[in-house]
Order: structure tokens, then C-alpha cells, then sequence
């Protein structure tokens, strides 16, 4: 794994990160958690827009998740909301899964990563670190 693809990777994950908040913010019903999500939103916000900075910099675009896989989470959270008691529960068991799913994803690229990049690296934990911050955030909701 290069730099380059490092770099790409923190942009897609924080792009699906912003993509399934988008999707929950109109189902939520608490105010606290409604906060919580947009305040997730904001800190993917800024850790794409440095990693953006970073291709820029190589002269590379942007990357963005896989359309499928966002047009696949819309239907899976259409789905958990339709059927759940407690929306707000059944969204911070979401954003659980999808935080769970996108630390495993960035700790294997990082041990794949072949670079030494320190402001890549540091990226990328701070990447780890804010989606295991989502996780604790979210489990008051449960």
C-alpha cells in the first residue's frame, strides 16, 4: 500500500461515514443524538478535506465510496428504521456497525501500508481513533 492509496482510502471511508450520517439524521428522533451525529459529520468533514489537501497535492482527485455500496446502505437503513422499536437505538447500533467496519478497514491498510509518510500515518490513526470515538458516543443510544 502506497501513500496514494492510504490517502484514498481515509477519503472513501470518511466519504461512507458522511453518506450513512446523511441517511440517519432525518430518522432520528432525539435532539442529543441528532448533535451527535452532525458533530460525526463535521470531524469526517475534516479529515477528508486533509486527506483531499494531501492528493491535491499529488495532483489526484478525490475519492468517494463505491455508489453501490451507498445505494446498499440506504436500503439496509430504510430497513432497520421501518421495523425498529426505538429508531434511535437501531441508528447508534448502525453507526456502531458501520464505525466497527471502517476501524477494522483502516487498521488493515495501515498494517498494509508500505510508506512512511508521517502526516499519511497520523491521518489515517486519527481516522481510527475518531470512528472509536463514534462507537463509544453511540452506545449512550443504545
Amino acid at each position: 500500500m502506497t501513500d496514494l492509496d492510504l490517502v484514498e482510502t481515509i477519503c472513501k471511508t470518511c466519504d461512507m461515514g458522511r453518506e450513512i450520517i446523511a441517511q440517519v439524521l432525518a430518522k432520528t428522533e432525539s435532539i442529543q443524538l441528532h448533535e451527535a451525529l452532525f458533530a460525526q459529520a463535521k470531524e469526517y468533514d475534516s479529515i477528508y478535506a486533509q486527506a483531499d489537501s494531501l492528493l491535491q497535492a499529488l495532483h489526484r482527485p478525490a475519492k468517494e465510496a463505491n455508489p453501490l455500496a451507498k445505494i446498499q446502505s440506504q436500503v439496509v437503513i430504510d430497513l432497520k428504521t421501518t421495523f425498529a422499536e426505538n429508531s434511535d437505538s437501531a441508528i447508534a447500533e448502525m453507526v456502531i456497525e458501520g464505525s466497527t467496519m471502517g476501524v477494522a478497514n483502516m487498521t488493515k491498510q495501515l498494517h498494509g501500508y508500505s510508506g512512511d509518510h508521517k502526516t499519511v500515518v497520523g491521518l489515517a490513526k486519527k481516522l481510527i481513533k475518531t470512528e472509536e470515538a463514534n462507537i463509544e458516543q453511540m452506545k449512550h443510544f443504545l
